[in-house]
């Protein structure tokens, strides 16, 4: 994990990319990015988790694929922190080719759905 100040990207979009790979992995590899408060408070945060297959988290065998987080910087940003996650289970995820900076024209920040799903809990649902 990486913290920098946010003074240089206030109001501006960024983007956290690199390249990962996993090898017999039973939990997920993904990037994530998030935007503090001058309070340390969470303003805003990314972390995969709604980017399905062409940008989410990877598991099982999985060969190389860029993945990206994406924010906008809000004014009253204090500092930004990101990094590279493996969590929750067994296997090997390897990353590489790390950058951060400025967002392409056709990088957006992850859209969460309007309202809550699965409320029972029942994996593989999302209504």
């Amino acid at each position: 994990m990486q913290s920098i100040a946010a003074d240089a990207f206030r109001e501006r979009r960024v983007t956290f990319s690199a390249r990962l790979r996993t090898e017999g992995a039973t939990g997920t590899a993904r990037l994530w990015m998030r935007v503090d408060g001058p309070s340390r408070e969470r303003l805003t945060f990314a972390n995969l988790e709604n980017g399905g297959r062409t940008n989410g988290p990877l598991s099982g065998d999985a060969d190389w694929a860029r993945r990206r987080a994406t924010l906008d910087i809000p004014q009253e940003a204090a500092a930004i922190k990101f990094g590279f996650l493996f969590g929750s289970g067994c296997g090997r995820a390897l990353a590489s080719g790390f950058r951060f900076g400025d967002a392409a024209p056709d990088e957006h920040p992850e859209h969460f759905p309007a309202a809550p799903r699965n409320l029972d809990l029942v994996a593989g649902r999302e209504a």
